[in-house]
């Protein structure tokens, strides 16, 4: 045994450093004098001191640079290689808390092995010293290094630990040596990694030849051990650092997102807010205005059958009465599109989709409009290979009728007003053309707001809303509507449905 590796103030144990039964150690004979092999000896104890010393400062300035685990564990593979035979390295962590032993870090054979292959070991430091206690376990518990170099003799009747499929098995084996040509771990040094006096990891190298290692060896290992420890530590807060920055980063952006989903919410809140107040103020103008005019012709014509009932010609009365009949149909249809257009829209509506023959919905709607204005010529046609389509029958037929009555309203006869259904590959189209006054270009784009109209409509009784309810009903439905239209040269609106 070493002299100097019970001494005083380096708490080391060597537990069966003595030879294997058989074995002999032998020291080579010099023929040089005496005084010159214990000079060559010094010389090159000087030496090794020195490389020591010079790698234990590269080891001080080096380890406080790196923070990342991995990076300090081949740093200080680097600087063990320097000094010693390394056929394995192994750094584990202990976590007093959960009671496991971890690898960290393990290089083997000249390569780096994924760590996380090897399951963490169960060991209780709180727990007796048992006979049977590993390497790693019995170094964390004394908080003494071991300088094995007869391994396979020291474990004799310790579990000997090994992984399959994820989990760690533990097996007690006889002590048989292993023969000479098969590679096995014949030395080793473990070493305890200590922070204030408390173990927190472990470093491991081993070796395929017995007798590999001095005491000299584990004393430069144990001299760096501090600063391994500190290194490692630095690095496992770096890493709890980043991963807690990386959680705060996640946080914020779910944050600053749901930030933004409310900022949105209340932005259509408050768009939603402006539109009912808009809607309210052109409610309140309609009343004055749409309301009053109707209201106005009524009174005048009620006025008239009361008081010269007996001198009006049956004609005249009958005459009087249609138009009675004319404009209360009007303030009707005023006050459904108004309540309509005031309780929902393309989001809110909840269409009752069915199987729907759309050209005898075009057809209808047009025999429809065509007897409200017999004058006039409004043809439907059909065109390509009909498809079965599900939509809301009533909701298509008021968004047809809306575009019919405009088209109608804005063109005058002989002008012809035309229902076409065209069946494409991936939609059909219904378009209604007019050639009437038009849409001024500045105007195209309000036409889907309640309540405006163009600027050329002068007299032309109207809400602005038939356009807002057809677009609506048809959004609700899946579908899109699109206007192409210049003034003085008709409007064309198509309703396209893709098929569903």
């Amino acid at each position: 045994m070493p002299e100097d590796l019970d001494q005083p103030g380096f708490p080391s144990i060597q537990p069966h450093f003595q030879s294997a039964p058989g074995m002999q150690v032998e020291f080579p004979r010099g023929s040089a004098p005496m005084h010159e092999a214990r000079s060559y000896d010094a010389h090159r104890l000087l030496t090794q001191r020195t490389l020591e010393l010079t790698l234990i400062q590269e080891a001080g300035i080096r380890l406080t640079r790196e923070l990342d685990l991995s990076a300090i564990c081949r740093t200080l593979r680097e600087l063990i290689t320097q000094v010693m035979p390394c056929g394995s390295l192994v750094v584990s962590s202990y976590d007093r808390a959960d009671k496991f032993i971890h690898a960290e870090y393990i290089w083997h054979d000249g390569e780096e092995v994924d760590p996380s292959e090897f399951p963490p070991l169960e060991f209780d430091v709180n727990m007796p010293l048992a006979d049977d206690t590993g390497t790693q376990g019995r170094a964390i518990h004394t908080g003494k290094s071991l300088l094995l170099n007869d391994y396979e003799a020291y474990v004799h009747g310790v579990p000997a630990y090994f992984y399959e499929d994820g989990e760690v098995f533990a097996q007690n084996q006889a002590f048989e040596r292993t023969p000479p040509e098969i590679e096995t771990t014949r030395a080793a040094l473990i070493v305890p990694l200590k922070l204030d006096a408390a173990v927190t990891g472990i470093v491991q190298v081993f070796s395929y030849e017995i007798n590999a290692f001095s005491a000299d060896q584990l004393h430069f290992l144990e001299a760096l051990a501090p600063q391994v420890a500190s290194a490692l530590q630095n690095g496992r807060l770096h890493k709890e650092l980043r991963i807690a920055n990386a959680k705060l980063a996640t946080a914020n952006e779910e944050l600053e997102a749901r930030v933004e989903a409310r900022t949105m919410e209340l932005q259509q809140a408050l768009a939603q807010q402006r539109e009912i107040n808009a809607f309210r103020a052109h409610l309140v103008s309609m009343v004055a205005h749409d309301f009053r005019t109707p209201l106005a012709a009524i009174h005048s014509m009620t006025e008239t059958l009361e008081h010269y009932n007996d001198r009006l010609s049956a004609e005249k009365r009958a005459e009087k009465f249609r138009g009675i009949r004319e404009q209360i149909q009007h303030l009707v249809s005023i006050v459904e599109e108004t309540i309509l257009v005031g309780q929902s829209d393309s989001a809110a509506l909840h269409p009752h989709l069915k199987p729907t023959d759309v050209v005898e919905v075009v057809q209808g709607v047009c025999a429809t409009v065509r007897s409200k204005w017999p004058a006039r010529s409004i043809d439907c046609s059909t065109g390509g290979i009909a498809r079965p389509l599900s939509l809301d029958p009533v909701m298509l037929r008021r968004a047809i009728t809306n575009l019919l009555t405009n088209a109608v309203k804005y063109s005058a006869a002989p002008a012809a007003v035309t229902g076409d259904v065209v069946f494409g590959e991936d939609a059909v189209q219904i378009r209604v053309r007019d050639e009437g006054i038009g849409i001024p270009a500045e105007d195209l784009k309000n036409l889907f707001e309640p309540f405006h109209r163009g600027g050329n409509v002068s007299a032309i009784k109207g809400t602005g809303l038939g356009l807002v309810i057809a677009q609506r009903m048809t959004a609700a439905m899946g579908g899109t509507i699109h206007l192409e239209s210049a003034e003085g040269q008709g409007t064309t609106a198509t309703l396209e449905f893709p098929y569903g």
